[in-house]
């Protein structure tokens, strides 16, 4: 995923599920008052030359972690690899319905 790109993350139960279009996220979250920590696994299922990670083309999976603040359906912050804490990416995630 290049930056700029999106994906979808589905939350449930302390819990994330989602991807993109050459990516799966799956991993676990907690929230407390207005922070929101996650620790995810980034998987690749696509391989064609023209899909990448953020953090490079060769990547095929990656542990991250993310810190982000809540501010009504809106949350911002950073992830970055688990192995490589410096290399942080901003991340802006946009509440778009509950689920049933």
């Amino acid at each position: 995923m290049k930056p700029g790109t999106g994906g979808v993350l589905l939350l449930e139960t302390e819990r994330g599920f989602g991807g993109d279009s050459g990516y799966a996220y799956v991993g676990t979250y907690n929230v407390s008052s207005d922070k929101f920590e996650a620790n995810i696994t980034i998987s690749r299922f696509n391989f064609s030359p023209e899909v990448e990670s953020a953090w490079g083309p060769d990547v095929s999976e990656l542990d991250v972690q993310a810190s982000l603040t809540r501010e009504d359906d809106i949350m911002y912050g950073t992830m970055w690899p688990k192995l490589a804490p410096d290399n942080k990416l901003a991340v802006f995630l946009v509440r778009f319905r509950d689920l049933p």
